[in-house]
């Protein structure tokens, strides 16, 4: 009888969006709300992770940690930001 009783509320957790909201949308969707076109100099940066899109986000996302340990989403379209990551591109395919 408890097992049931668990399995009911559980399922209606889920179905309310409660316990798909922690567990299942955390990867599905866009992280960059906002993105920065404005300049960073690469001395600020700590690290640069590029998210291609893809089921979880339509949009290629990039994602720099700066030394101060703020996470800033860069406009993927701006000039400066295209051409360091072409840079950062053509130094993986050189290794």
């Amino acid at each position: 009888m408890n097992c049931k009783i668990t399995f009911i509320a559980l399922t209606i957790l889920m179905f309310s969006g409660h316990l798909t909201d922690g567990l299942m949308r955390m990867d599905l969707r866009c992280k960059c709300i906002k993105t920065r076109l404005n300049f960073i100099s690469p001395k600020h940066m700590k690290n640069i992770e590029i998210i291609p899109r893809g089921p979880h986000c339509p949009n290629v996302e990039i994602i720099t940690t700066l030394k101060k340990g703020k996470e800033t989403c860069l406009n993927p379209e701006a000039p400066w930001v295209k051409m360091m990551v072409e840079r950062i591109l053509k130094r993986r395919e050189d290794h």
